[in-house]
């Protein structure tokens, strides 16, 4: 028990460290986070794109067998 009180006063007692990130992963890591954002943004596109899609071509396929009818 007396290890873990110990390890826990550690952890919390310690500073920040900071760490250098060199150019190479840093861009790696923006390009991974900036696919995701995309990602993110074009599924959230694609739904809510589908029904007015699915509107329009319902709209043109009514506005096709009116024309036919008319002929």
């Amino acid at each position: 028990m007396s290890y873990i009180m110990l390890y826990v006063t550690v952890i919390s007692i310690t500073s920040f460290i900071f760490a250098y990130v060199g150019p190479g992963p840093g861009i790696s890591a923006l390009g991974a986070l900036w696919a995701v954002i995309l990602a993110i943004i074009t599924a959230v596109f694609g739904l809510l794109a589908w029904p007015i899609r699915s509107l329009l071509r319902q709209r043109k396929k009514k506005r096709k067998q009116a024309q036919q009818s008319d002929q």
